[in-house]
């Protein structure tokens, strides 16, 4: 195995992620690449292949703040950590959210974020998160818990 990480990749090829999920949470090209305008991002490669992408917004008021989050500069929402679905089952995501988690705990003190049932809540609780009450909106499942983690620890 040889993982390799990038910060900047191609916004068009890493639409391939979107395919992922329910079609209610995919993004679109133009929302993507909104999205990670102002985005930390992560791209994860094996043998120079794509393989996992994560991203999170500072949720500092300049754009949207996602339903449960409060606007604040010293947090950020991790949007998303995924794998494409060739790549799962290897550990691959958490090293990743390990990668990710790194990167954003020199600036940011709390990670918010949703996270579904399963592999995505285990993942994010074996890094600290606390699972919160299941978030109610039109474009998020009733089961898509928020998580909050405080990477605090890190700035030891």
């Amino acid at each position: 195995m040889l993982i390799t990480f990038r910060f900047r990749y191609p916004i068009s090829r890493t639409m391939a992620f979107e395919r992922e999920y329910h079609p209610n949470l995919r993004l679109i090209l133009s929302e993507k690449r909104y999205l990670l305008k102002n985005a930390i991002a992560i791209w994860m490669f094996d043998r120079g292949k794509l393989g996992g992408e994560t991203c999170g917004i500072p949720l500092d008021g300049f754009d949207e703040i996602p339903v449960g989050c409060p606007r604040d500069p010293r947090s950020m929402y991790c949007y998303s950590t995924t794998i494409l679905g060739r790549y799962q089952g290897r550990g691959y995501g958490r090293i990743l959210k390990a990668a990710f988690i790194g990167r954003v705990a020199r600036d940011f003190y709390r990670i918010y974020g949703h996270a579904r049932p399963g592999a995505s809540q285990a993942l994010n609780q074996s890094f600290g998160a606390r699972l919160a009450p299941p978030a109610r909106t039109g474009t998020i499942p009733a089961k898509t818990i928020v998580y909050t983690s405080s990477p605090a620890h890190l700035h030891k």
